[in-house]
C-alpha cells in the first residue's frame, strides 16, 4: 500500500486533481450501483403479484424488458423507413401512371382525328 503511495506521490498530478478524478470515479459507480437497485426494485413492482421473485429472475427479467424494448425500437425503425421508402415508390409510379395515360389519351385522340379525318395525298385518286 505504501509502495502505491510513494508511486503516486511521485506522479505529476497535483493532489487536488487527483482526489477530484477518485472523488468522481466514487461517484459514477454510486450513480451506476443506484440505478441498478431502481431496475431492481422496479421488478420486484412489477412482479409483486406473482409473488418474490428470485435474484436470478430478476437479472433476467431486467435483461429481457431492456432487449426487447432495443429489439422493438429496431423493428419500429426499419419499419418506419420501409413505410417511407414505399411510399416515395408508390408516389413516383403513380405519377408515371399519370403521365403515361395522359400520353395514351393524347395518342387515342389522333388516332381518331386520323380516322375521321384523313389525309389526302396528292397523288390520291380515291374518292371519299
Amino acid at each position: 500500500m505504501n509502495d502505491k503511495l510513494d508511486r503516486v506521490s511521485k506522479w505529476d498530478i497535483p493532489h487536488s486533481e487527483y482526489s477530484m478524478d477518485a472523488q468522481h470515479e466514487r461517484l459514477n459507480f454510486q450513480m451506476t450501483r443506484i440505478t441498478e437497485v431502481n431496475q431492481h426494485l422496479n421488478a420486484l413492482m412489477e412482479t409483486s403479484e406473482k409473488g418474490f421473485p428470485i435474484h436470478m429472475n430478476l437479472a433476467v427479467h431486467q435483461r429481457n424488458i431492456y432487449s426487447a424494448q432495443k429489439t422493438a425500437t429496431q423493428t419500429i425503425q426499419r419499419l418506419k423507413n420501409q413505410n417511407h421508402a414505399l411510399t416515395e415508390e408508390i408516389a413516383k409510379k403513380s405519377e408515371m401512371i399519370t403521365q403515361l395515360e395522359t400520353e395514351k389519351s393524347a395518342l387515342i385522340r389522333e388516332l381518331f382525328h386520323a380516322r375521321t379525318y384523313p389525309k389526302k395525298e396528292s397523288n390520291d385518286t380515291t374518292l371519299w
